[in-house]
């Protein structure tokens, strides 16, 4: 038998409202996502833009009270890009203004 890893499940649909996305002290919301990348092929995850036509965007999206930042990068990725995380080589936490 092959290695058999255990993925988050999540719901088929993606959360929606505001009500439990996390803010910073200046009330900026906070964000996460992902840099996928198959280590198979090295291709780099991209998904199309939902407000611009023709553009290409990383997986992210709000960080939800009820998870780490690890959790909502996940789920983000999952929910945009319909792909299960299994190993976090690398992660950083950028502030942008």
């Amino acid at each position: 038998m092959g290695n058999t890893m255990n993925f988050t499940k999540y719901p088929n649909e993606a959360r929606i409202g505001r009500e439990n996305q996390v803010y910073d002290e200046d009330d900026i919301r906070q964000v996460t996502g992902t840099i996928a990348v198959n280590p198979k092929t090295n291709k780099v995850l991209v998904i199309s833009s939902s407000k611009h036509r023709h553009v290409w965007v990383l997986p992210k999206g709000g960080w939800e009270s009820d998870e780490t930042k690890e959790e909502s990068a996940e789920r983000e990725t999952y929910e945009e890009g319909i792909v299960c995380i299994y190993s976090i080589v690398y992660k950083t936490i950028i502030n942008a203004p």
